[in-house]
C-alpha cells in the first residue's frame, strides 16, 4: 500500500489590475466596468473591478475568511443622473462579524448600508454592506485610493481600494454620461468597455 502526505501551499495570483501600475504595463488596453440595464426600474448599474482579500487561511491553506470590495453606480436613463455611487463590501468567513460600521484612515464615519446576510452550505457565512460615498470622495479616492475599516461586534477588517481602480471605474461612469448627453438616442448595450 502506498499512501502520500505532505502539504500543499496555494499562492494566490496577483490579479495586474488590483495594483497602481498602470493598465496597460499589463497589456491591458481597457478597464474592467460592467454595465447592468434595468428597463423596469429605468436604471443603468456601473459594478468596478473587484479587490479580493485573504484575511486568514484554514486547513489545506485555503482561505477562511474573505473580504470582497467593489465599486458601484446607479445612474437613471430618464434624466442621466447619478442616483448612487458606493463600495460594496462582502465578508465571507465561518463566523459572523456583524458589520455595523466603517471608518477611513481620517477617522470620518462612512454611511453603511447594511445589504444581505446569508449562511451557505458548510456553516459558511457572509455579510454583504455598502458604504455610500459623495462623487467626492471618489474624485479624491482616485488620487488617494480608499483606505477604510470595517467594524463589527466580533472584530475589525481594513483593505485598501487603490487610486488606479478608482479612476478606471469613474472614467467609465463620466464615458457613459458623456455619451448619453451628447446623443440621448444612443442605448447602453451600444456603448462597450
Amino acid at each position: 500500500m502506498i499512501i502520500f502526505a505532505g502539504c500543499v501551499k496555494l499562492e494566490i495570483p496577483v490579479n495586474p489590475l488590483l495594483t497602481d501600475l498602470p493598465a496597460e504595463s499589463f497589456g491591458i488596453s481597457q478597464p474592467i466596468v460592467t454595465q447592468t440595464r434595468d428597463d423596469y426600474r429605468k436604471t443603468v448599474t456601473f459594478k468596478g473591478i473587484d479587490l479580493v482579500k485573504s484575511l486568514s487561511l484554514g486547513q489545506y491553506g485555503i482561505p477562511n475568511e474573505v473580504l470582497t470590495v467593489f465599486p458601484r453606480a446607479s445612474i437613471s436613463l430618464e434624466n442621466n443622473q447619478m442616483l448612487f455611487v458606493q463600495l460594496y463590501c462582502r465578508y465571507t468567513a465561518d463566523d459572523w462579524m456583524f458589520i455595523d460600521y466603517a471608518i477611513d484612515i481620517n477617522g470620518t464615519a462612512i454611511e453603511l448600508i447594511a445589504i444581505d446576510t446569508n449562511v451557505h452550505s458548510g456553516g459558511i457565512i457572509s455579510e454583504d454592506v455598502g458604504l455610500s460615498l459623495t462623487r467626492e470622495k471618489f474624485e479624491q479616492a482616485s488620487e488617494e485610493g480608499f483606505n477604510i475599516k470595517l467594524y463589527g461586534k466580533k472584530g475589525s477588517v481594513d483593505f485598501f481600494y487603490p487610486p488606479a481602480q478608482v479612476r478606471s471605474f469613474l472614467d467609465s461612469l463620466d464615458r457613459y454620461i458623456n455619451l448619453k448627453k451628447s446623443d440621448p438616442s444612443k442605448d447602453v448595450e451600444s456603448y462597450g468597455y
